[in-house]
Order: C-alpha cells, then sequence, then structure tokens
C-alpha cells in the first residue's frame, strides 16, 4: 500500500496560527477535523452563525478534496485518502472568514468546476434555493460521488464570489486552489 497521503489543515486568527492538524484526508476524519475547527472557532468567540456556515462549506471542500483529488488512493476496504491543503482564517478587525483550499485534479475535472462555478456566478440567495431543490429533485448533475450540489451550496453560504485558479503541472494533471469569504 502507498504511503499515507496527508492533509494539510491550518486555523489561524489575525494571521496567527491557532491549530495545525496534520490528518490523513478519509471520511472519517473528515468529521472530526471539522469539529475541531467549530470548536476552536466557537472558543474564540466567532460568530455562531458564521461558524456552523464554515462547517458545512469546510465538509463540502475536504469531501471534493477526498473524491476527486488526483492521485488519491483506496485502501483494501475500498476507502478513499487523498491529499491537499486546507486553511481557515479570521480576521477579527472585519469578522471576515477566509477559506483556501488547494488539491490536484485532472483537466477534465477542472472543465466541470469551471461550468459548476459559472453556474452560480451572480446567483442571489433565492435563486441559488431554486438551483438547489432543481438539482435534488431532477437528480440534475448527479454522478457517482453526489448530486452535484456543492458549488451551488458552497455559494448559497459565502458572501464574495467563488475565486478559483487553475494551474498545469502536467498535461492532465492540474493544481487547483479555492478561496471563498464567509
Amino acid at each position: 500500500m502507498k504511503d499515507t497521503k496527508n492533509l494539510e489543515l491550518y486555523i489561524d486568527i489575525d494571521n496567527k496560527l491557532l491549530s495545525e492538524l496534520h490528518p490523513k484526508i478519509t471520511q472519517k476524519n473528515i468529521i472530526l477535523t471539522v469539529q475541531d475547527i467549530k470548536k476552536q472557532l466557537l472558543e474564540n468567540n466567532v460568530d455562531k452563525d458564521k461558524v456552523f456556515n464554515i462547517y458545512d462549506v469546510s465538509i463540502e471542500i475536504l469531501q471534493n478534496i477526498l473524491k476527486y483529488s488526483y492521485g488519491n488512493i483506496a485502501d483494501e476496504n475500498n476507502k478513499r485518502q487523498a491529499d491537499g491543503d486546507f486553511r481557515v482564517s479570521f480576521y477579527s478587525t472585519t469578522s471576515e472568514i477566509m477559506i483556501t483550499s488547494s488539491n490536484l485534479i485532472t483537466a477534465a475535472q477542472a472543465e466541470v468546476i469551471k461550468e459548476r462555478i459559472e453556474e452560480v456566478k451572480g446567483l442571489n440567495e433565492k435563486e441559488l434555493r431554486k438551483l438547489i431543490r432543481l438539482k435534488m429533485k431532477t437528480k440534475k448533475d448527479g454522478h457517482e460521488n453526489g448530486a452535484g450540489l456543492g458549488f451551488a451550496t458552497i455559494a448559497s453560504k459565502i458572501s464574495k464570489p467563488l475565486s478559483v485558479e487553475f494551474e498545469t503541472i502536467l498535461d492532465d494533471v492540474i493544481k487547483y486552489k479555492l478561496k471563498i469569504f464567509i
């Protein structure tokens, strides 16, 4: 079996590192990691509603890293492991939360991400709810790993438009960077 892959996870407040964890990205560890993020932010008096949005968005982002990372592996029990980077930053002067992540994906996955971003771009809260209901009802964009709701869900919980960057590493390998504000 390959070496265990790691996720770099950082939680910082006002650019001061609050927590640095290096768990494997597995289904079980995603929940433990996000619960730790929630606990630490609440202990540092971050607005409760924002913390719950961070919780939901973080699960979505970490699930995507686990499911779609280039080179992710499955163990003998078909449980996935993957690597990527994930950071939650809180700025007390503005009460703004920034979440950044990056991982490797295929060029085909980059095209799907671009389409999903374009689909939610500029939609207001009501329009996002309508899109989410439509996708759930019709299974539009459904696939083996989910219902295709990820970017619509994320967009419904953020305060600024999604910021995405793609950097070609090899012909079919792209470094995907996501930045959001809550």
